[in-house]
């Protein structure tokens, strides 16, 4: 919950939160307030299946999700009451815009309450499968959920099954798609810049202070997203939001020589979009790679082990401090299967810690598989080097 960039005052938390409770005690959820909840997130309720109502012509696989009631009596989520005081927070600050980023999926998922001006579908791969469904196409169809009648949607690049799903449900709200290839375009310029294209603008010499080609694309895809709201906004302050962005634990440099990174791939998408950054730096480098991995058990974690195999000389397995964790023995198994070298070593910290005493200058770290385990190490390195969140900040600049 930031404004402005600035994180909520830690006062105002405690006061949203103590004022939620109060209206969850109302409501007789006593096992939230007692902490019954703490475990639970938000893939903790099942979405439930497709209603009958809906076209006859969807495959079968868009009724892959769990069959339970949206009306049924489950107490709310750590994810929906967290998602509750932001807005409260947002509407209470008269806030001119609000940025939601969905939780687990689209259709169900507690931001979808919001009216929005324009929605944002960026790429989609294989996530929270146990709820979303197994295929594409079914995840697809859950995302494509935070799609409104008439509102434009402005669609990053996507597989062909994933566009088709877009396009058919787009079709049937008479949403407006804004889509990547056809209505705007990236044209890199070289690391870290690109020219912007669509219908009425091109904006040359931007910059991104996020690494990765990756984040050139994301990057377009948000000028693409102001532009289809209708703000105001010249080329200088497109390229001024631009070069202001800040996003922790997103291929964000830390330390180096040797040099380390942090970033939360938790999916096959982001997994190779980190393998080819890795990939490009070990040949500019010349070392090693080394990957300190602890992730979720309800993602596509063969997957992203795979996509991560060919780039990665050493692995060490750990776990992320929450209950959803893969053990860390799990995840060496499946990185030992895929014909990964691998340690295990489940306190991430630590994890960190043995890493960095077998590297050398050239070699690089890179922390990766899920933001729980990115944020315990993150903190350990942030503390442990002497560096507050402002200093790590300016050298992944």
């Amino acid at each position: 919950m930031r404004i402005n960039g600035r994180p909520i005052p830690t006062a105002r938390l405690v006061e949203l939160a103590d004022e939620l409770r109060g209206l969850l005690e109302q409501l007789r959820y006593k096992d939230v307030c007692d902490g019954g909840a703490g475990e639970r997130n938000e893939a903790s309720r099942a979405l439930p299946a497709k209603a009958e109502s809906e076209p006859a012509t969807w495959p079968t696989a868009m009724a892959e999700s769990k069959r339970i009631s949206p009306d049924d009596n489950d107490p709310p989520t750590y994810f929906e009451c967290t998602t509750a005081m932001a807005f409260a927070y947002f509407a209470r600050e008269r806030v001119d815009w609000a940025v939601i980023e969905t939780g687990l999926g689209g259709r169900f998922d507690a931001t979808n309450l919001v009216a929005p001006r324009v929605t944002v579908l960026t790429p989609m791969d294989y996530d929270h499968m146990d709820y979303l469904g197994s295929s594409l196409e079914s995840i697809a169809w859950e995302k494509t959920g935070i799609l409104k009648p008439g509102i434009p949607a402005v669609v990053a690049p996507q597989s062909p099954m994933v566009q088709a799903v877009i396009d058919r449900e787009a079709a049937r709200l008479r949403v407006p798609v804004i889509r990547f290839g056809r209505d705007y375009w990236c044209d890199e310029e070289g690391p870290q810049r690109f020219t912007y294209r669509d219908g009425r603008r091109c904006v040359r010499h931007l910059e991104s202070p996020l690494l990765g080609r990756h984040q050139l694309i994301n990057s377009a895809t948000a000028v693409a997203a102001v532009s289809a709201m209708g703000v105001a906004a010249d080329d200088g302050v497109v390229a001024a939001g631009l070069a202001a962005v800040r996003w922790p634990g997103r291929l964000e440099v830390v330390r180096e020589a040797p040099r380390v990174l942090l970033d939360g791939a938790h999916n096959p998408a982001a997994a190779r979009a980190l393998a080819a950054f890795l990939s490009e730096e070990k040949a500019r480098r010349g070392g090693r790679v080394t990957a300190v991995f602890g992730i979720m058990r309800d993602k596509a974690i063969a997957e992203v082990v795979s996509a991560l195999r060919p780039v990665v000389d050493q692995w060490i397995a750990t776990a992320p401090p929450t209950p959803r964790a893969l053990p860390a023995d799990d995840v060496a198994a499946v990185i030992h299967a895929a014909g990964g070298r691998v340690m295990t070593e489940p306190d991430p910290p630590q994890a960190v810690r043995v890493a960095l005493s077998g590297l050398c200058d050239a070699d690089l770290c890179c922390v990766t598989g899920s933001f729980y385990t990115v944020a315990a190490a993150r903190e350990w390195l942030l503390v442990s080097a002497g560096l507050d969140d402002r200093h790590a900040v300016a050298e992944s600049s």
